[in-house]
């Protein structure tokens, strides 16, 4: 009985840990070097893509804690200005749960939408940090070009997310 108990337990930690793994397993494909130009600049959209569905899908399994661990986990790996993805991410996750309407997690669309939405102002306020912080203007082609992948790959999300952390049924 009380083995039954330790692995019930193991399996609730493994399906709360689950959302975080896959955000942290996309972050680490999206730091891999790859020789195709455009399969490159589709990859930081993933962890973006991932970490957004979890926020709609179960904000109970994103947590601050977690999604500030995940930003500063991208930050360190893919060498961009410690704290700036914690903080794009944390913001995002805010913007999220502050936008919570009542549907809003039922409806593909109105998901996309909000993605799309958030996708390009994290890369707008990524341009202007990035070029605040190397003291130039960059060049907007590569936020943009994320952007508008992330866009387009949002969709595939929605069976991932479901079989990681699938819905409790409604009880009425």
């Amino acid at each position: 009985m009380a083995s039954l108990d330790l692995l019930q337990q193991l399996d609730r930690a493994l399906k709360r840990q689950g959302p975080f793994l896959v955000v942290l397993l996309m972050i680490l494909y999206a730091a891999l070097p790859t020789g195709a130009a455009l399969y490159t600049a589709m990859l930081p959209a993933l962890p973006m893509i991932v970490l957004f569905a979890f926020i709609v899908e179960r904000p109970s399994f994103m947590p601050r804690t977690t999604v500030f661990a995940a930003g500063l986990f991208h930050d360190l790996l893919l060498g961009t200005p410690l704290g700036l993805s914690a903080l794009l991410f944390l913001a995002l996750r805010e913007v999220s749960m502050s936008q919570q309407q009542p549907h809003f997690d039922q409806s593909l669309w109105l998901q996309w939408l909000g993605y799309a939405l958030a996708a390009i102002a994290f890369g707008v306020f990524n341009l202007a940090f990035m070029s605040v912080w190397r003291g130039a203007v960059l060049n907007p082609t590569m936020p943009l070009l994320y952007a508008v992948a992330g866009i387009a790959l949002y969709p595939w999300r929605a069976r991932l997310v479901r079989a990681i952390a699938p819905r409790p049924p409604i009880v009425l």
